[in-house]
């Protein structure tokens, strides 16, 4: 097996008097594909904002490629190797598809004004040729020049997952990415999903839609009330007798075997 790029130990957050993340400690071998499930409310969002640095943890230790991110600024751990999207699409609706992918370089290219210089000096700029080909990867070069607010659900989805990736990180967070999506949409998330799994990079998503999880996952984690309650295969965690009272149900599945 590969070696962790992600290592979480001993993680705990509180507001007060109230644990949120309650000891929860997991390692992602580079270049696997890892889920996190649980119900609403067991912490999943929170896990992935003390990951990003939203919120500094009470206890406990991250640890990206044998770097310790505990401390450091959010701004900062993109540089570091960490991307994410999120839940609610956080583009901004009145640049285009090609200027919001552009902003996901800027860790890169020295910043917003940086990542924007395309804009001002031409379509041959490298940064600009750069986000093109990535809208090409992904289907979406027709989109390039339309303004986000313009583009339907499914497609500012995949713009979002493309302005992640300009930042060309190690590991990629997914909060829900098949969430909202038609059948065709989900296809066409995971054909992107596997390209990037394809190039190395090690994923961790958020997601309720369990044929997705069984389908494209090759591990899950199972969260409950901020505690880790089950680690496993999507066909092993299917079958454990907590996983199922807690989350799935009883008649419930993770994907295929």
């Amino acid at each position: 097996m590969s070696r962790a790029l992600l290592e979480v130990r001993r993680l705990v957050k509180r507001f007060g008097g109230l644990t949120v993340i309650d000891d929860v400690s997991f390692s992602i071998p580079t270049g696997q594909r890892t889920a996190l499930i649980g119900p609403n409310g067991a912490g999943k969002t929170m896990l992935f904002n003390l990951l990003t640095g939203v919120y500094p943890p009470s206890s406990g230790a991250i640890f990206l490629d044998d770097v310790n991110l505990t401390r450091v600024p959010a701004v900062q751990r993109v540089g570091c190797g960490l991307a994410r999207t999120f839940q609610n699409i956080r583009l901004v609706g009145h640049l285009t598809a090609l200027e919001n992918v552009l902003l996901g370089q800027q860790h890169r290219s020295g910043g917003v004004a940086g990542a924007l210089q395309a804009v001002l000096f031409g379509s041959n700029n490298r940064w600009a040729k750069e986000a093109r080909e990535g809208l090409r990867a992904a289907s979406l070069h027709t989109y390039a020049d339309t303004l986000v607010r313009h583009l339907p659900f499914g497609v500012r989805k995949q713009v979002e997952l493309v302005r992640a990736m300009m930042a060309r990180p190690k590991l990629l967070l997914l909060d829900e990415p098949a969430a909202g999506l038609n059948p065709a949409e989900t296809g066409e998330l995971k054909r992107q999903l596997e390209a990037i799994a394809a190039g190395g990079v090690t994923v961790l998503v958020i997601e309720h839609d369990m044929a997705f999880v069984g389908e494209y996952c090759d591990a899950v984690i199972v969260l409950n009330f901020g505690r880790k309650i089950a680690t496993g295969t999507p066909g092993e965690v299917r079958r454990l007798p907590e996983v199922r009272e807690a989350y799935l149900g009883t008649e419930a599945t993770v994907g295929a075997d």
